[in-house]
């Protein structure tokens, strides 16, 4: 599932991106994977410095993400370093390790990217403006496999009701 938006001021952007990361973790606490879900500070891959993944924990996670579950922090242990820990107000002691599987991301593009694909519009001055974007997404089909893996038995998989073709 992928989305993005483009809006007109820092504000509503800022607004939407928060709202997103509160959507995005409902949708993982109906199925059934809230408390092991964390918003966790990562790089941006080719697109940002940083981004915020959503990261399960799960032992056929590909990731380590230091988590301190009762502060609700996560950081993916590609940027772990002390000016990181500083802005998230945590120490390493503070943190446990962990096997996540990446479920889903989002990434704050600010105005560089309405730039850089030339994404502009006029605004109540008439000034020639770049949109604010973000980029919003859950791996559909990584998140079944981490529901597999969270809810299997003996006698194999047993789906949450939420995401379950039947009852």
């Amino acid at each position: 599932k992928d989305a993005y938006s483009f809006l007109a001021t820092e504000e509503q952007h800022n607004a939407f991106y928060e709202a997103s990361k509160d959507a995005y973790m409902r949708c993982f606490e109906r199925m059934g994977v809230g408390d092991d879900t964390f918003i966790t500070f990562a790089a941006g891959g080719a697109f940002t410095e940083f981004s915020h993944e959503f990261q399960t924990i799960c032992e056929a996670g590909e990731d380590i993400t230091y988590i301190n579950k009762e502060k609700r922090i996560a950081i993916n242990e590609e940027v772990i370093d002390t000016a990181n820990l500083d802005e998230l107000g945590v120490t390493r002691d503070e943190l446990t390790p962990v096997n996540t599987a990446e479920v889903g991301n989002i990434f704050n593009f600010g105005r560089q990217k309405g730039e850089e694909v030339g994404l502009f519009f006029n605004d109540e001055e008439g000034n020639r403006t770049p949109v604010w974007m973000g980029s919003y997404g859950i791996g559909i089909t990584r998140m079944m496999g981490v529901l597999v893996e969270k809810f299997a038995d003996e006698k194999g998989i047993v789906w949450p009701e939420s995401v379950a073709p039947y009852k």
